[in-house]
């Protein structure tokens, strides 16, 4: 049988969910402190710039959640 996509869009996610854990966990204090500039948010370090990801992939989680709860349930998609 078929994996369903969901179940292959988890299991990605995990995988590259370990590699981001990986490379963070490598850091030194004076890496992660690094200053990048990002074409919206302007400058910020490396750890500024994780935890913006963070909750960004939070938000698109709660979102696909979402919107499958309301595809099952037949409720209108939400814009």
């Amino acid at each position: 049988m078929a994996a369903l996509p969901t179940d292959v869009a988890i299991m990605r996610l995990r995988a590259l969910r370990g590699n981001i854990v990986q490379w963070v966990s490598g850091l030194s204090a004076a890496q992660a402190m690094r200053v990048g500039v990002h074409p919206l948010f302007g400058a910020q370090s490396v750890a500024e710039m994780i935890e913006f990801f963070l909750v960004h992939e939070g938000h698109h989680l709660y979102m696909i959640m979402t919107r499958l709860g309301d595809k099952r349930s037949g409720a209108p998609a939400a814009p």
